[in-house]
């Protein structure tokens, strides 16, 4: 199984509309998949060169109405189905001052591993955290933003990608689930290491603000994959998070082409320009109740819910 994952909106601080993180979910045999990729390729031949960037990428912004409904029916909806979770936020409902406590908390946790790397000696990784604590601190609003948000949708299409793996049979896919993240807003390999390590950090928070809950009858089935990620009698996902979730180039991940385009539609539904939610793309909707948007709101961080 596939989670593939890309963004779109401006998340401009005071922004009255939006901005989202759409994650995919492909699941099927390998080779289903390869007929899905062969299905969106074909598809993406079909768009006028006008709708394309010079790679010869779709870019989701620039479809219409028609186009968007070709694809929702020859793509999202052929067999096997593509799933969808979306996570929006409202930087209006999101004042500076909460981002600005937040980063509080990553920075802590990157400064400690700065004097974990010294109290070992490991020269090269307690440069790097140095320069990681130093790039944290220059992020904007807009930047820290999309931190957040892309650590929830993580979260989120992880739960969905369980719940629905196991609810329709297809959860032996889940011993090899890969989260696939677009790299464009990813300027050089260093910032790649940067976003990886803020990544794991945010994750970390948010095993105590908002932590993964599963079914105790689940918990108890013995799968293979409710195994691979126990430690101790506790499911632990850290190892899936930093192993198993990279950020990937799209010329070489139809599935984060894909996820661009359906952000793109969720972006222009949001903007009252003509283009709503089809009927039919809402059965691809993994959101908890059917939702449309699972809505993000953050609050300030207290330092005692960590000191237990």
């Amino acid at each position: 199984m596939i989670i593939a994952i890309d963004e779109s909106g401006s998340f401009a601080e005071n922004q009255a509309t939006p901005s989202f993180f759409i994650a995919i979910h492909l699941h099927g045999t390998q080779e289903e998949l390869r007929g899905k990729e062969a299905s969106f390729y074909n598809w993406e031949k079909s768009v006028p060169a006008s709708l394309k960037a010079k790679s010869g990428e779709v870019k989701g912004h620039r479809l219409g109405l028609a186009q968007y409904i070709d694809f929702i029916e020859n793509i999202l909806l052929t067999k096997p189905y593509i799933g969808i979770t979306s996570v929006a936020i409202y930087p209006i409902k999101n004042p500076k001052r909460i981002l600005e406590n937040r980063k509080l908390f990553t920075l802590a946790g990157i400064n400690d591993a700065v004097l974990q790397a010294a109290k070992h000696k490991r020269v090269g990784q307690q440069r790097t955290y140095y320069e990681l604590a130093n790039h944290y601190r220059r992020l904007n609003y807009s930047i820290l933003l999309k931190y957040e948000l892309l650590g929830n949708c993580i979260m989120h299409s992880f739960v969905n990608s369980i719940g629905h793996a196991f609810c329709e049979g297809f959860d032996n896919e889940l011993l090899d689930l890969e989260i696939k993240i677009d790299k464009d807003f990813i300027t050089s390999s260093k910032r790649k290491i940067f976003w990886r390590e803020i990544l794991r950090n945010q994750m970390r928070v948010l095993s105590v603000t908002d932590p993964i809950v599963l079914p105790e009858d689940l918990k108890q089935t013995g799968h293979p994959f409710i195994e691979k990620y126990k430690r101790n009698g506790q499911l632990d996902f850290r190892e899936l998070f930093v192993n198993h979730c990279n950020f990937v180039n799209s010329r070489c991940e139809f599935g984060v082409r894909i996820a661009d385009v359906v952000a793109s539609i969720f972006y222009k539904s949001s903007r009252n320009v003509g283009i709503r939610l089809p009927k039919p793309m809402l059965s691809c909707l993994w959101n908890p109740d059917g939702v449309h948007l699972i809505e993000i709101q953050l609050d300030n961080l207290d330092i005692r819910d960590f000191l237990s």
